[in-house]
């Protein structure tokens, strides 16, 4: 793929995003504060290089008004939060990420979504490389022993956390495998090593999802694997391809000793039933949704009456695991909130469905649609097993935001996943 840059001014907005995706991962794994100040910087140097841009667009076109309704009502629910700081201090944040990232999406220039792409796929090789030195020089010491004790987790704080940082860059890989397949660019020789250093980073990735035991990545990754193949191949082919595969898992199955063991504890994770880990945290967390009501609790609080069952205390607030991103947002949000936010994200589904049917449109840009229509589809199944909706600090809630301004801005001329969309 040829990376054009119209524009100086896209040039630096597409740095500054790179930039923060790149310290959102690296806040998974060191979990340092100063990465917040760096970032809340990097979004307001984006939201003042595109302000004449944003001006423009907000003035003409009012279409992302739930997204901030979504981010005032976050804000005003400082008013009856508890922790009146807590909520000010993280719906600021909220604000400032969304229109930075808005305004990052909205940047006159081609070939956003294709970038957006190929950055995942650095970070994608990134990743993985820190994973398989993780597990190769056997550092840190508690890297399978730690988080749940259940899965590899390498250089991340818990299986589930590395997990999801592969789910949610491997879009990139299969890009770079997608455009290097149609670009015959180069001689033979560089395809090959292209290829194979595509094919190292996401069959490697793979790998490192499955020895995370994380059973909400590794459903998701079906999930965004089978739709991508549906859109790209049909169906009919899948359903082959996929009666083929069932064939070869049974032979594995029956030949492999070990095989049915590692299955089973994947699925049950030393447990009773396959629910057991999970089902108290859903319980906790429905009960705290009900307690949120119709405005919920105030943003970044977690309910303080479940805490002799679940949670704890850390710096003066209650905090806790939440499990489900639905139930979490209204505990914090209430009703209001997570209607404000679902109507943005399935506006932006729809408008994305839309344009994905037009005829006339770049294979690149067709490309970054299929993929878009899977990845948020297998990023909306994830998020019913994690509260990283309500984590602004989150690597896959930043991704997820981005993503979905470029999804609802296609169709507006030099905007979107497409350098030739309409006015």
């Amino acid at each position: 793929m040829e990376l054009k840059i119209n524009t100086p001014k896209q040039f630096v907005s597409e740095i500054l995003l790179f930039l923060l995706l790149g310290l959102a991962l690296l806040r998974t794994i060191f979990m340092l504060s100063s990465v917040l100040y760096l970032s809340s910087f990097l979004f307001l140097m984006l939201l003042i290089l595109n302000y004449r841009e944003l001006k423009e667009r907000v003035m003409r076109r009012g279409g992302e008004v739930f997204i901030w309704l979504y981010g005032g009502w976050a804000l005003l629910s400082t008013v009856w939060s508890q922790w009146q700081a807590i909520t000010f201090q993280r719906s600021c944040y909220l604000l400032l990420l969304l229109m930075g990232l808005y305004a990052a999406s909205i940047n006159k220039g081609t070939k956003k979504g294709e970038h957006f792409f190929m950055g995942l796929f650095v970070l994608n090789a990134l990743a993985a490389a820190m994973q398989y030195w993780s597990l190769a020089a056997g550092i840190p010491g508690n890297r399978w022993s730690g988080g749940n004790g259940l899965g590899f987790m390498g250089v991340f704080p818990h299986q589930n956390t590395a997990a999801m940082i592969l789910l949610f860059t491997l879009p990139g890989s299969l890009f770079y495998l997608t455009d290097l397949y149609y670009q015959k660019t180069g001689g033979l020789k560089l395809q090959y090593i292209k290829a194979i250093m595509g094919l190292i980073v996401f069959l490697g990735s793979i790998v490192l999802i499955f020895l995370s035991s994380s059973r909400s990545v590794i459903l998701s990754l079906f999930v965004l694997l089978i739709s991508y193949g549906i859109l790209s191949i049909g169906y009919r082919k899948i359903l082959k391809w996929s009666g083929a595969g069932l064939m070869l898992g049974a032979i594995m199955y029956l030949l492999i000793p070990s095989l049915p063991k590692e299955i089973t504890f994947i699925i049950y994770k030393n447990s009773a039933s396959a629910t057991e880990t999970r089902l108290p945290m859903y319980i906790e967390s429905y009960k705290a949704a009900k307690n949120g009501g119709i405005t919920g609790l105030g943003f970044g609080v977690s309910d303080p009456s479940l805490q002799p069952l679940i949670g704890h205390y850390e710096g003066g607030h209650f905090i806790r695991e939440k499990g489900n991103s639905a139930l979490a947002m209204i505990e914090e949000l209430g009703l209001v909130g997570i209607a404000f936010y679902l109507i943005f994200y399935f506006r932006s589904y729809i408008n994305l469905l839309k344009r994905f049917t037009e005829k006339n449109k770049r294979r690149e840009e067709k490309e970054t649609m299929k993929l878009s229509v899977a990845f948020l589809l297998a990023a909306l199944v994830h998020a019913q097993f994690e509260g990283w909706w309500v984590g602004i600090t989150s690597f896959a809630f930043i991704t997820l935001m981005y993503l979905l301004f470029l999804t609802n801005n296609s169709g507006i001329k030099g905007t979107g996943l497409g350098a030739d969309s309409r006015e």
